[in-house]
């Protein structure tokens, strides 16, 4: 807070002045953190996007999501929009905004193609899986394994299995995929 005093004088009348003291007031600019990115799974777990505006933001500000709808944390990816999340800080009528923009890291199976296996009851089917973003895959329910896309593996059985597909981030796809089999040949004499 500042006074300053003012003073004027009539045109032509040096003399004949009048002052007056005008108090100044200044708010502090309001800090809302800088801009962001998160990129999540869209079945990932509930988030705070607070932490991500930094150390030096205003706690006393409020978010509104893509549709300009005000809400309150944490930001869940399972049932909220991806977008611009906007926080906004309001100093004495001095507005700041910082922006989290959402996307969503998509971990994918694109096609798995398969060989069935050569001969009845013989244990050398395979398949070459193409996807995005995975780093990991587990096989019928066995230890994850990490690998980059493609790849291949062999020495399957025939039937129905299951590959899921993981990232760091914790974001999955899952399909299943079948070997086929040729039919058991018999002989009749």
């Amino acid at each position: 807070q500042e006074t300053l005093t003012l003073t004027v004088y009539p045109v032509g009348h040096p003399l004949c002045s009048t002052s007056d003291d005008i108090v100044i007031s200044t708010s502090a600019v309001p800090n809302p953190g800088s801009d962001a990115t998160l990129e999540v799974c869209s079945s990932g777990l509930p988030i705070d996007l607070f932490p991500l505006l930094g150390s030096a933001a205003s706690n006393n500000g409020s978010w509104v999501n893509p549709s300009g709808a005000s809400f309150l944390m944490p930001y869940d990816p399972q049932t909220m929009s991806l977008g611009d999340y906007i926080y906004t800080v309001d100093s004495n009528g001095c507005f700041a905004q910082a922006i989290v923009n959402i996307t969503e890291i998509v971990t994918s199976i694109n096609n798995i193609d398969t060989i069935g296996v050569s001969c009845f009851g013989i244990n050398d089917g395979s398949f070459t899986l193409n996807g995005v973003n995975f780093d990991s895959y587990s096989l019928d329910g066995g230890a994850s394994i990490f690998t980059g896309s493609p790849f291949t593996v062999n020495g399957l059985s025939s039937g129905v299995h299951n590959i899921i597909v993981s990232s760091v981030s914790g974001c999955s796809s899952i399909q299943d995929f079948i070997i086929t089999e040729p039919t058991l040949l018999t002989a009749n004499a």
